[in-house]
């Protein structure tokens, strides 16, 4: 597998979310670097990319049904990664249904969104260690 696609709706079918896994680190950061305006650390696990809607007031597009894209590779795929990135995601759901200011979704996370992101995470990952999953 060098890479593997598919979308996630949040409900009715209508909006999703694009899912990338790579096989490496290195062609997730390569494919972010590519894909998105973002700057992030070498050392990244995963990224939640939610632009289209600022691209699409930019550039006076046609708005898209894609929410954005959640970038994840093999080897570092656990609970806590994926919580994480799918708050950041949900948050970016959110905005497109006008509920959340795009701030909280667009560019790097702001501080709260990422606090919540993390507990998130946390919780989830030690919730399948405990029970043993």
């Amino acid at each position: 597998m060098t890479y593997k696609k598919f979308r996630l709706y949040p409900e009715h079918k209508t909006l999703f979310f694009e899912v990338g896994i790579y096989d490496s680190r290195k062609k997730m950061l390569a494919a972010i670097k590519r894909e998105t305006v973002a700057k992030i650390p070498s050392d990244t696990m995963a990224y939640t990319d939610c632009v289209d809607v600022v691209e699409f007031e930019r550039k006076n597009k046609r708005l898209t049904r894609k929410v954005g894209k959640m970038y994840f590779f093999k080897n570092g795929l656990d609970p806590d990664i994926i919580s994480h990135e799918v708050l950041h995601a949900i948050n970016g759901y959110f905005a497109r249904q006008g509920f959340l200011s795009l701030e909280l979704t667009t560019g790097l996370a702001s501080d709260l969104e990422e606090v919540f992101a993390c507990c998130l995470g946390r919780v989830v990952g030690d919730f399948f260690r405990k029970a043993g999953l």
